[in-house]
């Protein structure tokens, strides 16, 4: 008995398959075996923590013929929930959206509301800030260096990675309380002063991630599989770079050399000297290098920060109780919002919401 044979796959099926049903076969001509495009549907899902994407395949053979991604699954609803929310509350909602760069976010959420308000912020809180945000940035590397040889099948390096950004969070959780969702930043300043052996400890790690980062640079642009796989795949031009809006390695990879840091200082990049790595092919070669030289970007501008940020007014650190600055500093213990301002006699005056 003869068997008839069939299409893999059908154009039919394919919208019925991107809705999300089942997959229907037609039966083909008897003239030899005939084949067609496979629509693979991925997602929706989490790609990155946290940001739903979905894209749907064309599939012919291991070559992706093309790619269509489906966005608009964005759930936080953060614009909507701001609007009924003041900046202290929001404040929560900013560190949120970029969970490996937390810091970075709130940030640029309490510079903009000290901007529209007029208020100026202590010297050492602006270069505790540009440290913080440069240790952020460093962790958010190093995720990127540990997972994104996973999808080219390199499994060593996100083992190498965790080690010194475990060494990172760990300092960070000793300043801000938190490990990932740190709070720390306030309109006026920063929850609290650095704590004591701070800065001792800082330079051990600063030391030990400077040395572990030739080694990540070696394991990974080092490697002919990871070159093989990336270099001419995802080229982006200038031109596309700045109309998509994209920021960081992306749009420095395209030979756009583009960074607020540098263009429009905030805090004190001004006063810190670091190098903006810029490519010239555009492609995930070039954006990987561009990442991977930008690291010692952070570890500069983190060690300038702390060597050049003014001594605490005390020994310890600080409360709002008993500092003589002028700036206000917010903390909410609880389920109290306690905010603490000094008066032009000296005396503290306390008011409390919620």
């Amino acid at each position: 008995m003869d068997t008839e044979e069939r299409a893999v796959f059908s154009s039919a099926a394919e919208h019925w398959m991107v809705r999300g049903g089942g997959i229907d076969v037609e039966i083909a001509s008897p003239v030899g075996l005939r084949t067609e495009e496979m629509i693979l549907n991925i997602g929706p899902q989490h790609p990155s923590t946290h940001g739903v994407l979905r894209v749907v395949l064309e599939l012919d053979g291991e070559v992706i013929r093309r790619a269509e991604p489906v966005i608009g699954y964005m759930h936080r609803a953060a614009e909507k929930l701001s609007e009924y929310r003041d900046a202290r509350q929001v404040l929560v909602l900013m560190n949120r959206h970029d969970w490996l760069s937390a810091f970075n976010n709130e940030l640029g959420w309490t510079i903009a509301v000290e901007r529209l308000a007029g208020i100026e912020v202590p010297e050492r809180a602006q270069w505790i800030r540009t440290m913080m945000a440069e240790w952020n940035r460093l962790l958010n590397h190093l995720v990127f260096f540990g997972s994104y040889p996973l999808e080219l099948g390199a499994m060593t390096p996100v083992f190498y990675a965790f080690i010194e950004r475990e060494m990172i969070q760990n300092l960070l959780e000793s300043t801000t309380g938190a490990r990932m969702h740190h709070s720390y930043a306030r309109v006026g300043g920063l929850k609290d002063d650095l704590p004591l052996g701070f800065i001792k400890q800082a330079g051990v790690v600063l030391e030990h991630v400077r040395k572990r980062l030739k080694d990540f640079d070696n394991l990974i642009m080092g490697n002919e599989i990871i070159h093989a796989r990336t270099k001419g795949i995802g080229v982006i031009s200038p031109e596309m770079a700045i109309a998509y809006g994209t920021s960081g390695p992306t749009l420095h990879a395209a030979g756009v050399p583009m960074d607020p840091r540098k263009d429009e200082p905030y805090e004190k990049y001004a006063e810190v000297e670091f190098d903006i790595p810029i490519g010239r092919n555009g492609d995930s070669t070039t954006g990987c290098g561009c990442c991977s030289s930008g690291c010692t970007s952070p570890a500069r501008s983190s060690s300038s920060a702390w060597r050049s940020s003014p001594p605490a007014s005390t020994g310890r650190r600080s409360s709002p109780r008993s500092s003589r600055s002028r700036a206000r500093c917010t903390c909410a213990p609880r389920t109290r919002l306690v905010s603490w301002a000094t008066t032009s006699s000296g005396t503290a005056r306390s008011s409390r919401t919620g």
